[in-house]
């Protein structure tokens, strides 16, 4: 039997400090500023089945500890000072001395999980805050790569098909729902991108070649093209803040210190942590006037835009002066039938991820970090929960704890 071959890395995958999501920057600000005493546990969810991870274990492993050696460069940090405005002069300071600690990561080889590799991120949140995104683009560029090598592919022939079949996409959404030019959008795509090379020259060519790309979410990419740097908050923002209060009233606390902390300048709020319609029961006329609007990131995006229109609706706003962005396994067929949908009827944004920068013919990855457990100065780990409005994304290592949120969640649902 003829073993089976596996490629070279023959380069480091995380080049820069700036290869990672803007609202990882936004959060750890919020961090820095009000909860430097917090610790937090973060782990590897692989969905997906039938996918070996653990034979990529020592790539990763290795692709980890390189990133002890980054930087945030001079000129990166006043393009960031210019370009996210938001970032204060002491958080920026701050990051001009922090580094990447590695020994936070501990990756070992484990059956009992699916994929078969368990990566168990441990610390100080304001230090571990920066390695999900990171680590989830190696492991999909290791995987990837290698899933080319075993086809004969090389990643400029990807890349060069992918350029091909994106303009076609494009095209072809825009003659379905009779779009002269296709609506705008904004890349979200570096966690699981099939390479930092294919996500470069693909954000590359929409920035030259399209209009429609408005920005991404990418620090180092928007700072290349010269592009709009996207992003606000993510799931683990609203989760931690249930270790530091009740759960009935963390989704608020959450909310009312990122509108401290930032006012009128990251307006969009990330809507299904715990349900879309938990999370409209927090979002009193107050919070719904003070923020833009909210981000999509589970269920039906048509039944929860018109959730939100309704909503906005009965304290008398207007919802063509709100957005809500719409993040949830986007392709170009569905953004044009969301934008045609709801044209006219509040200001729809979009956020394409994997289907932009991993569309190469391979099956992506289907894998999450996500934030496990928390605690603030008293050495007690508080499960955290993210449950969605799709039953299958719900995520909490306390089956027990689950049980409880559901019930709150529900009887405050009720009332």
């Amino acid at each position: 039997m003829t073993k089976q071959k596996h490629f070279y890395l023959d380069h480091q995958i995380i080049r820069s400090r700036c290869d990672q999501d803007s609202y990882k920057f936004s959060m750890a600000q919020g961090v820095f500023h009000n909860y430097t005493d917090v610790v937090v546990r973060y782990e590897l969810t692989c969905r997906g089945e039938g996918v070996d991870l653990a034979k990529y274990a020592p790539f990763i492993e290795a692709e980890i500890k390189k990133m002890s050696e980054l930087r945030f460069l001079d000129g990166e940090i006043e393009g960031m000072g210019s370009n996210l405005p938001f970032l204060k002069n002491d958080f920026l300071q701050y990051l001009r001395g922090s580094i990447l600690n590695p020994d936070y990561v501990t990756i070992t080889e484990d059956e009992s999980v699916r994929g078969g590799l368990s990566i168990v991120i441990e610390g100080p949140w304001l230090e571990t805050i920066w390695f999900e995104v990171p680590i989830l683009a190696i492991i999909s560029e290791v995987y990837i790569l290698d899933q080319l090598y075993q086809s004969g592919r090389t990643e400029s022939e990807a890349l060069e098909e992918a350029r091909e079949t994106l303009a076609e996409k494009i095209y072809k959404a825009c003659k379905i729902y009779g779009f002269d030019e296709f609506p705008n959008f904004a890349d979200f795509g570096t966690r699981r991108r099939a390479s930092v090379s294919i996500h470069r020259e693909l954000v590359g060519f929409l920035n030259t070649e399209y209009n429609c790309c408005i920005g991404t979410s990418n620090v180092m990419l928007g700072l290349e093209n010269n592009m709009k740097i996207v992003g606000t908050m993510a799931h683990e923002w609203l989760m931690a803040h249930a270790a530091f209060t009740r759960f009935d009233l963390s989704q608020r606390m959450a909310l009312d210190v990122w509108q401290k902390e930032y006012r009128d300048q990251l307006g969009v709020a990330l809507s299904d942590t715990y349900t879309t319609d938990f999370f409209l029961k927090d979002f009193d006329d107050l919070l719904a006037k003070s923020f833009s609007g909210v981000r999509q990131d589970s269920g039906d995006p048509v039944e929860v835009g018109y959730k939100f229109i309704r909503h906005y609706e009965s304290f008398g706003i207007d919802p063509m002066t709100k957005q809500i962005i719409f993040s949830d396994s986007l392709n170009f067929d569905k953004i044009a039938m969301l934008a045609k949908e709801f044209e006219g009827k509040i200001q729809a944004g979009f956020g394409i991820g994997t289907c932009l920068t991993n569309d190469i013919g391979i099956k992506p990855l289907n894998i999450v970090i996500k934030m496990s457990y928390a605690q603030r100065g008293n050495n007690v780990w508080y499960p955290m929960i993210k449950l969605s409005d799709v039953p299958g994304k719900t995520m909490c290592k306390d089956k027990e704890y689950a049980e409880f949120v559901r019930k709150i969640i529900k009887e405050r649902i009720a009332s």
